[in-house]
């Protein structure tokens, strides 16, 4: 296993709730519940994407109902915010706007994938929010035409550079093509895993394909989406992690690349024959082409992981959690996101205990930007 990277300027980033502002650099410490980075700007973050611009889209609040923005130059704004109360962080059920997850296209549109509702919406340059795919409440996995095609329950997604959007429908990966039509590209519905508390996958092409849980996708920039697909144990106590990283070739065809269903819970470097991943969230690549994947739980050697396929093959560990909390450098990271210049955004939750990270790799260094700790 290879050690975990040590971390060099550890930094404190204080936000302004719900509103645009500078961010203001501090030295790290212990934050109260009012203090520092707001519970109410900066709780439950659960996704993370990266512009062109190396702007950061980060899905926040409870259940991921809000949306905001953070620019290089060190602004802050909310661009979507469902909470009609952010004192009582109740998001407003009312409208269905919950479970986001986030990606951003060449030109910089920002794409919400919004579970709750079975919709894919678009943010475009000009901020106006549309529905791309899907109809708000009407929940179904159809194929067709843009009026005739529904959603489910969209997931994951990626938008390749031809501005076809993949996404992560149940256990099936779905395209939407440019006209907005919809196609299942690869996974069969009606051949669900016989037997739950076992993992089971498939590899081949279209409806011979099958998904354990594809929670992360990323489009390689060359025509290939690589799918970080889990297991969670399907209620085994304790819990079996396993993890698998696929991928769909420009041609249709799904090959595991990495991981093993043979070694639950494991965490173990190596080729990747020989590597194992634990039910990896999110997977992001890099300017050379290396992949990046958030495990939030399940790893023999701590809670979670960040992990790495590098361009040579072999997978790695770039951060692990430690037992010294909370001194460690990840604690369970959630989603990874990778700007133009290599730098590796990682956004870290504790969920119900109300504790949030964003964490940026730099040179093999590692620095926390922003810290919430609003339980001590």
């Amino acid at each position: 296993m290879n050690k975990a990277i040590g971390t060099s300027c550890i930094m404190l980033l204080t936000l302004s709730a719900a509103s645009a502002g500078p961010f203001r650099w501090a030295p790290a410490s212990a934050l109260s519940a009012t203090g520092g980075c707001q519970p109410y700007s900066f709780d439950w973050p659960g996704a993370i994407a990266v512009d062109q611009l190396d702007d950061i889209y980060i899905a926040n609040g409870l259940d991921q109902s809000a949306v905001q923005i953070l620019t290089p130059d060190g602004s802050l704004r909310t661009i979507l915010n469902r909470y009609p109360d952010w004192t009582k962080r109740t998001p407003q059920l009312s409208l269905g706007y919950y479970g986001l997850n986030l990606a951003v296209d060449s030109a910089g549109h920002l794409y919400l994938a919004v579970k709750s509702r079975g919709t894919v919406e678009k943010l475009d340059a000009n901020g106006t929010f549309t529905v791309v795919a899907g109809k708000p409440g009407d929940r179904r996995l159809v194929d067709g035409s843009a009026s005739q095609a529904r959603l489910d329950a969209p997931g994951a997604l990626a938008v390749d550079n031809d501005g076809i959007i993949y996404v992560a429908d149940t256990q099936v990966i779905r395209e939407i093509r440019p006209d907005k039509s919809i196609i299942t590209l690869a996974g069969n519905p009606r051949v669900p895993n016989p037997n739950p508390r076992v993992p089971y996958y498939a590899d081949g092409r279209g409806m011979h394909v099958h998904f354990m849980s594809p929670n992360g996708m990323v489009s390689d920039g060359h025509g290939s989406v690589y799918v970080a697909d889990g297991y969670d144990g399907g209620g085994d106590d304790p819990p079996s992690f396993i993890g698998l990283v696929r991928k769909i070739t420009p041609g249709g065809t799904v090959e595991t690349v990495a991981g093993s269903t043979d070694v639950p819970n494991g965490d173990f470097d190596g080729p990747e024959a020989n590597g194992v991943l634990s039910d990896p969230l999110s997977i992001a690549i890099d300017p050379a082409g290396a992949i990046y994947m958030a495990e939030p739980l399940g790893g023999d050697n701590g809670d979670g992981a960040i992990r790495k396929i590098g361009t040579n093959g072999e997978l790695s560990t770039v951060l692990q959690a430690a037992d010294n909390y909370p001194n460690t450098e990840v604690h369970r990271p959630s989603s990874v996101a990778i700007d133009s210049k290599g730098v590796v955004f990682v956004v870290d939750d504790l969920g119900n205990l109300h504790e949030s990270w964003l964490h940026r790799i730099i040179k093999g260094q590692v620095e926390t930007l922003c810290e919430n700790r609003s339980i001590k």
